[in-house]
């Protein structure tokens, strides 16, 4: 997961419409019976219908298979028939896979033509199938009872940063001959992590590299003969016990060790009515949870998610470090979630909002280059960013262009507050307005009430509205408050800061509504709604004020003239810069030192300085205590001004950590966004 590494597509050679790798000098699957050898290698020896046909349909109850390469995603499509079958009303089926070499869309389309009786499972894959690079990729399918996470990476790289526990092993690469990483020692240590007594795992092959490296780490191995030309498979399940370790060394990092998970749905309260409160709240509904959203002001959305018009633009890097990895990967999750929400709401596209694409105009000579070096990079390809010269920029926006352009695929522009109901019209989600919260108290109680029936400690909130205080219970709190996390004493040691933003409404002009795509330059434009284009934003770290300023309209003003000056003209840019009377908003993003948001368990301070006092010396030979955090308490803070593809991926995130799930992002990118990670930096550099 680290470098500028970017993802090879596999080679193809086809034969007889069968699939064959040109790298490995190996069949995808077999010509004859790809079906029947999934089915008996795959879902027969691992059980599947078995403990299905006896699984508990609830909400919080998730078995995950995972998969050591995807291929063309046959034994993906035959496990996700097979428990379409079962009619399972609430239970989820998680599906983990990694591919080196992934096939293109182009390629499984073809293969795809072999199976007519899995189509609509294909299709509908197909359809949301992600662009080739780096990473994991939380895809949800059927209504979300299917999740299929995709990394495209080396096997044992990838399950090296997979966090979570698997029900069940498809262990399915090339011919161990011909493919040897595939089958390597670390990558079966790998495997027995993720495992616990009662994991199963099936085989293709019964090489004795394979059968004596998983009896190694804990597996029982047993032959059968194989289905036609392979002579045997081999499968068993995993029968080592599980060791609970209490200290780690540094390297291993104790503090970003986990608190313990729910996984059975019980009562969230979450703080705070914006996209990051409603992310969340949606993704713990939809698993099961009771959520009550608690908002400060009259209505959704006041804060950083109150501006009229949005556009869901990402940092674009050609490097693959965690941060803009992080980036990337949230607006690819966030966009085919964002249309699916807006295309089912009440709102109009073309009319309220519309994905059809941002336009990243070149603005100036250093832009320029980089969008060069990032087309260069193969990091956004040309499925997610095109590259457009000033011809075609022109005859794609309506106005003349001097400059290239990137068309980023998905993004588009819209109305935050439009998202956030959207969100939170659910059955399992009360929202609570002119609320604010006061304290937050653990109880640690083992002893069921008549109004709480948790055997785990539960969180006491206090909420005052009006002048009036009462009590609420709940089993888990999460803070997306923003700036008022640093109000209760549990989160007042976290870095938040507040950067000043203003945009400007312009009136549109009979020319200027024929916009139809959203432009970002130094700042953005967005299509006309309701009379007037949203343009922004200034960038003020430290200004308090709340008053509308002329000079931040003009900044606006001059930053699209700058990046289309056609389109600054239509807008009469230049004379709006004298008019006094123009309207805006003024917000404050919250945002974190490093520009990352803030996500996951809330440390334990005083604990954290105890443990951990050995990093202020150097003293690293001894192993450290894991981190001692607040139990149920979570934190989804600092998103910026792009919270509006961040907050959907940190939801999903964020509800992985809660429930025990294989988490949707790799060990890195998880790190970087932890909120212990200020509080060892400080005292590793002996601030604290």
């Amino acid at each position: 997961m680290k470098d500028t590494s970017n993802i090879t597509p596999a080679t193809i050679n086809w034969r007889d419409d069968t699939p064959h790798s040109e790298t490995f000098d190996d069949y995808y699957f077999s010509s004859e019976n790809g079906i029947e050898e999934t089915n008996y290698v795959f879902l027969q020896r691992n059980e599947l219908q078995q403990r299905w046909s006896c699984w508990q349909d609830n909400p919080g109850n998730v078995f995950t298979i995972a998969e050591t390469g995807f291929g063309t995603g046959l034994n993906f499509l035959c496990a996700w028939q097979l428990w379409h079958q079962q009619n399972f009303n609430h239970s989820r089926l998680h599906f983990v896979s990694v591919d080196k070499y992934p096939l293109q869309r182009s390629d499984l389309t073809r293969a795809y033509k072999k199976w007519p009786i899995l189509e609509p499972f294909c299709q509908e894959l197909l359809n949301k199938y992600p662009p080739l690079v780096p990473g994991f990729h939380t895809i949800e399918l059927a209504g979300g009872k299917i999740r299929l996470t995709l990394i495209f990476s080396d096997a044992t790289k990838a399950y090296q940063e997979v966090q979570g526990r698997i029900d069940a092993w498809f262990l399915d690469g090339f011919t161990p001959s011909r493919n040897p990483d595939m089958w390597s020692p670390t990558l079966f240590h790998e495997i027995a992590r993720l495992s616990y007594p009662g994991t199963t795992f099936s085989t293709f092959t019964a090489a004795g590299i394979v059968r004596k490296g998983l009896t190694g780490v804990g597996f029982n191995v047993n032959k059968l003969p194989g289905l036609g030309p392979k002579r045997e498979i081999c499968y068993g399940n995993f029968t080592k016990k599980t060791k609970h370790l209490s200290h780690l060394m540094h390297n291993q990092k104790p503090w970003f060790s986990g608190p313990v998970c729910y996984k059975t749905p019980g009562t969230a309260a979450i703080i705070g009515g914006g996209l990051a409160g409603a992310s969340i709240a949606r993704n713990l509904a939809n698993r099961g949870w009771l959520v009550q959203v608690i908002e400060k002001h009259q209505k959704t959305a006041q804060e950083g998610s109150g501006n009229p018009t949005g556009i869901t633009f990402t940092k674009l890097s050609q490097y693959n470090n965690p941060q803009n990895r992080f980036y990337q990967l949230a607006y690819l999750f966030s966009t085919p979630l964002l249309l699916e929400l807006l295309n089912n709401s009440k709102f109009v596209r073309g009319k309220d909002w519309d994905l059809n694409g941002v336009i990243r105009l070149a603005y100036c000579e250093k832009e320029r280059l980089e969008q060069i070096a990032l087309v260069k990079s193969g990091l956004w390809p040309q499925d997610i960013a095109v590259p457009l010269s000033a011809k075609e920029t022109t005859a794609l926006i309506g106005f003349p262009c001097e400059t290239p352009a990137l068309l980023l695929k998905q993004g588009g522009w819209l109305r935050p507050a439009d998202v956030v109901n959207s969100l939170l019209d659910h059955p399992n989600i009360t929202l609570v307005c002119n609320t604010q919260l006061k304290e937050l108290v653990q109880i640690n109680t083992q002893v069921s009430s008549s109004t709480h029936h948790s055997k785990q400690p539960y969180w006491q909130l206090t909420l005052q509205k009006a002048d009036t205080d009462t009590q609420l219970t709940s089993d888990i709190v999460i803070l997306a408050n923003s700036f008022g996390a640093s109000t209760l004493k549990q989160t007042a040691h976290l870095p938040l800061r507040s950067v000043r933003g203003q945009v400007s409404y312009i009136p549109a002009s009979e020319k200027s509504q024929k916009l139809k795509y959203a432009l970002n330059y130094e700042g953005y434009t967005a299509p006309a709604r309701d009379g007037s284009h949203c343009v922004g934003a200034t960038f003020h770290p430290k200004a308090k004020h709340l008053t509308l300023q002329q000079e931040d309209h003009v900044t606006n003003l001059n930053n699209i003239t700058a990046g289309l000056k056609s389109f600054a003209d239509a807008i009469n840019a230049e004379k709006m810069k004298n008019n006094p009377g123009l309207k805006g908003r003024v917000g404050f993003r919250c945002q974190t030192p490093d520009y990352l948001p803030m996500l996951g368990p809330v440390p334990c301070v005083d604990a954290f300085v105890e443990d951990y006092a050995p990093l202020r010396k150097g003293m690293l030979r001894d192993a450290m205590p894991l981190g001692k955090y607040h139990q149920g308490l979570y934190v989804s803070l600092a998103h910026g001004s792009r919270g509006i593809t961040s907050a959907p991926y940190c939801a999903e995130i964020l509800a992985n950590i809660i429930m025990g799930d294989v988490i949707a992002t790799d060990k890195q990118v998880l790190e970087a966004l932890h909120p212990a990670r200020f509080l060892i930096r400080d005292i590793k550099r002996r601030k604290i």
